[in-house]
């Protein structure tokens, strides 16, 4: 029988405690309060805002420590902040794609069906039920959910002009990336926005919400520039070699933005590594691209007793034209600016100390 998204995620809840929230209202509640929201940015602004603080307030004594982490953020909003995101979710309904998206969904427009399907709200409320469409997933709960997206789990590379002359560009890629692991400095034991650190996983960031990492970019000269002339290539999120050590696990966990896939070159894949995006399992060849939609629930795992290495980057979603990435630019920089989003790059930016293992 199919896992349900709560189901995939309840590793991750349970180490959060999700269920020991403040409050969470019930899902009629949402419905309502979306409604409300959808007819001024600033009703939305202010409805986001007030439940932040509210909540933020209850959970400060919470007894698990990484939601008081959260609570705290939510204490930090700003009502300015939350306007900014509400203004750029109300921008989305200059485009055909989004607008008809929404309305495909029951809404009014996309501050309604983003309040209601946006799991960033589901600290909040109970979260609103995904039904299986061209455009949304039950297994799919992005912290921002746009309407109108074609919502699959993966997507075969063919579709990308990017995807051979980045799989031509394999062996020079390795060749400096193993210069990388020889030292290992530069890499770093991923954390969270929690303060907490996902263990046997290790970064080597390259670029970070659109800013280039210059030192450990200047150690790969040759795989930057190869990047940077792939068409499409888009730097406004994360780029990095990501290594997951033997026996190790990223647990259950989404995206933030449907819009932006994920793709993985596959650089060192010992028999024994997976990939789960939604209910569908799959692994990596080396050498070769794999591209899926991370705003699904996903995880990995490495069974092995070797280091598992892709490279990590993202490319928008075929169906976007260019007026419609530059709307969900400026929704991703609104987020971005949020505390949650602060607080990430935060730590991105000060890593904790490598546990890179090359072999168990």
């Amino acid at each position: 029988m199919e896992k349900t998204f709560d189901e995939l995620m309840r590793t991750s809840y349970d180490t959060v405690g999700i269920e020991r929230s403040p409050f969470r209202l019930p899902l009629r509640l949402r419905r309502i309060a979306a409604r409300l929201a959808s007819y001024h940015p600033a009703l939305f602004a202010l409805i986001f805002w007030g439940l932040s603080q509210i909540w933020g307030r209850s959970g400060s004594n919470h007894p698990n420590r990484l939601a008081r982490d959260w609570c705290e953020m939510a204490r930090q909003l700003t009502l300015r902040q939350a306007g900014q995101l509400a203004d750029a979710i109300a921008a989305l309904d200059r485009h055909p794609t989004f607008a008809l998206g929404a309305r495909a969904h029951g809404a009014r427009n996309c501050l309604d069906s983003m309040f209601l399907r946006s799991a960033c709200l589901d600290v909040f409320f109970e979260p609103a039920p995904l039904p299986r469409t061209e455009t949304s997933d039950p297994h799919q709960r992005p912290y921002y959910l746009v309407p109108g997206i074609p919502a699959h789990r993966f997507y075969p590379k063919e579709q990308f002009d990017w995807a051979r002359p980045l799989e031509e560009s394999y062996p020079v890629i390795l060749e400096e990336l193993e210069g990388l692991l020889a030292d290992r400095s530069g890499f770093g034991t991923y954390q969270t926005e929690y303060d907490t650190a996902v263990a046997g996983w290790n970064t080597y960031p390259l670029w970070l919400y659109g800013q280039r990492h210059e030192v450990n970019a200047a150690r790969c000269p040759r795989t930057l520039a190869l990047l940077e002339k792939l068409p499409g290539f888009e730097t406004g999120e994360w780029i990095l070699f990501s290594a997951l050590n033997p026996q190790s696990v990223i647990p259950p966990h989404v995206g933030p933005l449907n819009g932006i896939l994920r793709g993985h070159l596959a650089m060192v894949i010992p028999d024994g590594c997976g990939l789960r995006v939604g209910d569908q399992e799959t692994t990596w060849q080396e050498g070769k691209v794999l591209v899926f939609d991370d705003s699904f629930v996903h995880e990995v795992w490495n069974r092995s007793d070797r280091l598992r290495l892709v490279l990590f980057l993202n490319f928008w979603h075929p169906c976007l034209s260019l007026a419609e990435r530059e709307a969900l630019s400026v929704l991703r920089q609104a987020y971005h600016d949020l505390p949650t989003g602060k607080r990430w790059q935060e730590r991105q930016e000060r890593p904790l100390p490598t546990t890179l293992a090359l072999r168990s």
